[in-house]
Parts: structure tokens; C-alpha cells; sequence
């Protein structure tokens, strides 16, 4: 019993003090470590109630080995400053994992001066969950799929990706949200 309550303690001071375990316990982390500001976690958890952030677990074995090998991170969340104001902007890639098949949303958070500014670009439903990443700024062109066009954005680009299925670049270009289909 003595070691049990001297455990509990040891816990407590943890969870309670400024160590570094006490951050897992007191703030929101999405499933692949990376913290959201306290502000945004709220506001987007509160308005897309029942959603989560795909994660490492969602996808099939093949599309993890797939994800592995190549951007790594978070296939739910990622960072950019999407509209060139020289603050961090966040992706999300949302699903609702009760449903069948799992509805995802597709979303930014933009860092506004006045606070955050949530965008959402879209909404889907499919048996396997997306993936997300971001890539930085580039001086080359995305190319669509289904048109003859080329799409440049100057601040870099999120992709949105279904394995095996179609892929979009979205980016912003003149102030506003545009997408291009890179696959079917």
C-alpha cells in the first residue's frame, strides 16, 4: 500500500510539475506528437466534434509502409505558412471514424492577427483515410491531371493524397484556395 501511494505521488509531481511528461498530460497532442497551439485545438475539436486526426494507425499496412517512406510526420497534420503572412498555418486531415465508411473533412487553420480562421477546402467519404503532408515553397508548377493547366503556388502547397486512388495539391493564389488534381 506504501508503495502504491508513494507511486501515485511520484505521478502527481510529474503530471503536476513543468517536467516534459507533464506537457502529454496537460496538453492536447495529436496522435503523432506534434502539439497545437491550446487556442486552436479548442476551437477546432469543439466545432468538428466526434472528428480526429488520421494517423499512423488509420491506414492499411501497405499505405504505412508507403507513408514511411516518404514524407513522414503526420498523415492528419501538418504545418505551413500557407498564405506567405510569416506565421505558421495548420492542415488537418479529419475523420469520423464511426461512420461507414469514415466521412474525413479537410481543413486549414490560418493564423490571423485576430486569431484563427478556419477554412475548410473539403469533405469526403472513403474506405481508407487520406494523407497529408506539405510541401515548402517551390518555383515549379503543379500540373492537372484532368486539364491542360499548370498551377503555381507561391507559398508551397498541401497534398492531399488516397493511395492508389487520386491526389490534389491545394495552395493559395491570389489570396484565394485553389486546387489542382494531380491523379485520379
Amino acid at each position: 500500500m506504501r508503495r502504491q501511494v508513494g507511486l501515485f505521488f511520484a505521478l502527481s509531481v510529474l503530471v503536476t510539475s513543468g517536467s516534459p511528461y507533464s506537457m502529454v498530460c496537460l496538453q492536447q497532442v495529436d496522435p503523432c506528437g506534434l502539439k497545437l497551439p491550446e487556442d486552436l485545438h479548442a476551437k477546432v475539436f469543439s466545432e468538428y466534434e466526434g472528428y480526429r486526426l488520421v494517423s499512423r494507425g488509420d491506414l492499411i499496412p501497405y499505405h504505412r509502409e508507403l507513408w514511411e517512406g516518404g514524407p513522414k510526420g503526420c498523415p492528419g497534420l501538418a504545418q505551413i505558412d500557407i498564405d506567405g503572412n510569416g506565421r505558421v498555418d495548420f492542415a488537418f486531415n479529419l475523420i469520423r471514424a464511426d461512420e461507414v465508411p469514415p466521412g474525413g473533412i479537410f481543413m486549414v487553420a490560418l493564423n490571423k492577427v485576430g486569431g484563427w480562421e478556419i477554412v475548410e477546402l473539403l469533405r469526403f467519404d472513403q474506405m481508407v483515410p487520406a494523407v497529408l503532408w506539405a510541401e515548402g515553397e517551390t518555383t515549379e508548377a503543379y500540373e492537372s491531371y484532368e486539364r491542360d493547366e499548370q498551377v503555381r503556388f507561391p507559398h508551397g502547397a498541401l497534398l492531399l493524397v488516397g493511395y492508389e486512388s487520386w491526389s490534389r495539391a491545394y495552395g493559395i493564389v491570389d489570396g484565394e484556395f485553389r486546387f489542382i488534381a494531380l491523379s485520379e
